[in-house]
């Protein structure tokens, strides 16, 4: 009984009639688990969602592209992604200015 192989465990076999070592074969499985990590890690970086009431801007080697709300791909390695608000923005400025007379006008300034 102790010439027979396990038929549950085939990577601990000494015999190599299947065509591959088992210490290969054990030594592929954690480089194959790496690639499939990387490939979700940049899958995830090429797709992006812009919510509604903002704007997307994909800056791939210094060419600045923007793009509306929906779900858009970029290059993960050379682009960034910068999202601004399209709603409408309102600044107030108050200023004191003195004239030449010496008097102070107070200027309110909106855009």
């Amino acid at each position: 009984m102790a010439a027979e192989e396990d038929p549950l465990i085939p990577f601990r076999s000494t015999s190599t009639s299947q065509g591959t070592s088992p210490v290969y074969m054990s030594a592929k499985i954690p480089l194959l688990v790496f690639a499939v990590a990387v490939v979700i890690v940049v899958t995830q970086q090429a797709i992006f969602v812009v919510q509604p009431g903002k704007i997307g801007l994909v800056i791939t080697l210094g060419q600045v592209t923007a793009v509306n709300s929906g779900v858009h791909f970029r290059a993960p390695l050379f682009s960034e992604l910068v999202y601004m608000s399209a709603q409408t923005q309102k600044l107030e400025e108050e200023n004191v200015i003195p004239t030449k007379e010496g008097l102070s006008v107070k200027l309110d300034t909106a855009m």
